[in-house]
């Protein structure tokens, strides 16, 4: 009874201008949302084209074996729409205008000085520095590239070490070097070796951005609590509750149950358009989903909002927190292209596995148990933070 009075207590505190606000910007991203996914599809899939393949250029002055070999496995990506073999100039010009996502160079002899074992450049790569996240994902495929490049050059020179006494006419050599390195480059073509493209690695667009989005929503309404808690320190309002017998548990989870429900009001409409427009099913696992991740956040801002000193630091804490969360999370950069040490915290963060299972459920993979295990023991200890910064809150630091 005490419980419900108090979750009613704090509802009619949190119904204000700040309140409002928040719900409105929840629903206009609801609609940007819903016109996003109403854009013209894609002929082949039926599904809405929000992704488009970017354009190459490559400037091929080798003219061999081993570049023929990386033309042919780059015009196999799906994520490469056209590929341009041209010269300098023009590729250049073509990405100044912004229409190549980047310049593959590959310098002339560069073939010949691998077999005959001389030092020359290696391959360059220009890119366009308005699209940051796809020119590194490119480029490390690239960097695969250059490993089965590495790997073709090793081994035409273990061969020509082994063959060279075999041979009295150089030119017979050359020819048997040139056989072995066609045979290698044709095998690496064949199981796709040159340029790595796992299905388990590839990072969906769509899926990756809406699961980013749900789970910052989820998370931001968590920033309602630091105004109420502030204003119930100055007011001493907190001591007066706790003078009348209420709890730090009873206090955390009244303002928790609180928020979920205002969560679950705000995100209804935002889960009823992907159930409807994206095949989100079953959307309340979905919901479930963000509820958990936000109030483990609601949780971590409880505890920093009692543990503050008055002042209007905590707001910009509380926002560095928040950011930190989605960033080591993977909801702000994909988080293949983050930092090691960023993805090992981002284990500790309810933006992590908040993403990871709704993105799975979009891609319709299954999810490890051991992620709900790990989202379910953040809430615990997070819970257990924010009653434990309750319980210090005193009228000395009120």
């Amino acid at each position: 009874m005490m419980l419900t009075r108090l979750i009613r207590f704090y509802w009619q505190e949190l119904l204000n201008w700040q309140t409002l606000t928040l719900l409105i910007s929840i629903l206009l991203i609801s609609a940007l949302l819903f016109l996003s996914l109403s854009a013209p599809e894609d002929t082949e899939s039926g599904r809405p084209a929000l992704f488009e393949p970017v354009s190459l250029s490559i400037v091929d002055l080798d003219q061999s074996v081993i570049s023929y070999t990386l033309i042919d496995q780059f015009r196999s990506l799906e994520a490469v729409d056209t590929l341009f073999t041209e010269s300098m100039d023009e590729a250049a010009a073509r990405l100044e205008r912004g229409e190549i996502l980047l310049i593959l160079y590959i310098p002339d002899q560069f073939y010949e000085a691998t077999r005959q074992r001389l030092s020359a450049s290696g391959l360059t790569i220009y890119l366009n520095e308005s699209m940051p996240s796809e020119a590194a994902i490119l480029t490390r495929m690239l960097n695969n590239a250059a490993e089965s490049v590495v790997g073709i050059q090793s081994a035409i020179y273990t061969y020509q070490a082994g063959a060279e006494p075999l041979y009295d006419d150089p030119a017979e050599l050359w020819q048997q070097i040139e056989a072995v390195a066609v045979t290698l480059a044709f095998r690496l073509v064949g199981r796709k070796s040159v340029i790595s493209t796992l299905d388990s690695q590839r990072l969906r667009t769509v899926p990756q951005v809406i699961s980013s989005l749900a789970t910052l929503l989820a998370m931001l309404c968590s920033l309602l609590l630091l105004p109420q808690i502030r204003q119930e320190k100055e007011s001493g309002l907190h001591v007066r509750l706790t003078l009348a017998g209420i709890r730090p548990w009873q206090s955390a989870l009244a303002r928790q149950s609180m928020l979920m429900l205002l969560t679950a009001a705000l995100l209804l409409p935002f889960l009823l358009i992907l159930s409807n427009m994206m095949a989100l099913k079953p959307w309340p696992l979905t919901g479930l989903i963000l509820l958990l991740a936000g109030t483990a956040t609601a949780a971590l801002m409880i505890g920093l909002a009692s543990l503050s000193p008055p002042g209007d630091g905590t707001l910009l804490a509380a926002w560095l927190l928040l950011i930190f969360l989605l960033l080591a999370g993977g909801c702000i950069y994909p988080e293949s292209l983050l930092p090691g040490w960023l993805n090992i915290a981002g284990h500790l963060s309810p933006a992590y596995w908040s993403r990871q299972l709704i993105y799975n459920q979009l891609t319709g993979t299954a999810s490890p148990p051991m992620a709900w295990l790990w989202l379910g023991g953040l809430l615990l200890f997070y819970e257990s933070a924010a009653v434990w910064g309750l319980s210090q809150i005193r009228p000395d630091r009120a």
